[in-house]
């Protein structure tokens, strides 16, 4: 009789598996040219082949999240916001997956309320999120449909955040949709921020580097300011010049005393050639 050597078996046995494994990541690098040429439309065939053929590719779950995105640009946004919303349930999707997939389905909420409106019950869902960028976003798009509902929303971020940009905006927001007693509140509450912040010298500096386009924070980081040269020697070439050339810094030769400065100082914003926000701000 015939025997085959058990490692041969499981070697054989293997191959198929290995031969599939191939397929789906070359028919997920075949999606990925198509989304990085912005061919919206073929890369949807793509990723919508890719999740049929390989539910259980570790793959799943992006593949998900970038078909939402190839719908969103075609303007297939109600089709966009189901993508994301199954997202949501994905058991191969990482905390971090989840919070993009979130953030664009309220979006899209915000964008489709004016026509449906379960869409803006849906939004407010947002507010009780436990990311905090998720719930300002939400409380700002509400608060465009006239919608105060995330009115604590912005009091909690007067209270409690050093960023002097999202500050603004929250005041902004309540000064739009709050009653005349929020807007008495919204006084004290600056006020009371501005004394529990006289005394206090900065201890960190953040980076955020933000796209515009689609209102997501592309890279954080928060260091001690005496390691602010780790954050100034991590833009690129364009970017130095940029923030150079519009704030007068030399990055090279920085000197400026942070501890002299008040906590919730931006040092510098730009916008650079592909529309992403630079800010480095003191906390």
């Amino acid at each position: 009789m015939l025997k085959f050597h058990p490692f041969l078996f499981l070697l054989l046995g293997a191959i198929p598996i290995f031969g599939q494994g191939a397929e789906e990541y070359e028919i997920w690098k075949k999606g990925r040219a198509f989304w990085y040429q912005n061919n919206w439309e073929k890369a949807a065939e793509v990723y919508q082949e890719h999740i049929s053929q390989f539910p259980n590719s570790p793959r799943r779950c992006k593949s998900k999240i970038y078909l939402g995105y190839c719908y969103y640009e075609l303007n297939r946004k109600q089709e966009s916001f189901e993508i994301f919303t199954e997202v949501l349930t994905e058991p191969s999707c990482k905390p971090e997956n989840l919070v993009d997939a979130k953030s664009k389905r309220y979006q899209i909420a915000y964008q489709l309320a004016t026509s449906d409106p379960k869409m803006k019950r849906i939004l407010t869902e947002g507010l009780s999120d436990p990311n905090p960028d998720i719930r300002l976003a939400v409380a700002v798009w509400l608060s465009e449909l006239n919608d105060p509902s995330g009115i604590e929303v912005f009091f909690y971020v007067l209270k409690n955040e050093q960023d002097q940009d999202r500050r603004d905006t929250a005041a902004k927001h309540i000064l739009k949709i709050g009653s005349a007693d929020d807007k008495r509140r919204l006084e004290k509450t600056m006020e009371d921020f501005r004394r529990s912040q006289s005394d206090r010298k900065p201890k960190m500096v953040r980076l955020i580097i933000r796209d515009l386009a689609n209102n997501e924070e592309k890279v954080k980081m928060n260091l001690p300011i005496k390691l602010i040269n780790i954050i100034l020697s991590s833009f690129t070439d364009e970017q130095r010049s940029l923030i150079e050339k519009e704030t007068g810094i030399d990055l090279d030769s920085f000197n400026i005393d942070l501890e002299d400065l008040p906590t919730g100082h931006v040092l510098f914003k730009v916008i650079d050639s592909s529309k992403q926000e630079i800010k480095v701000y003191l906390e």
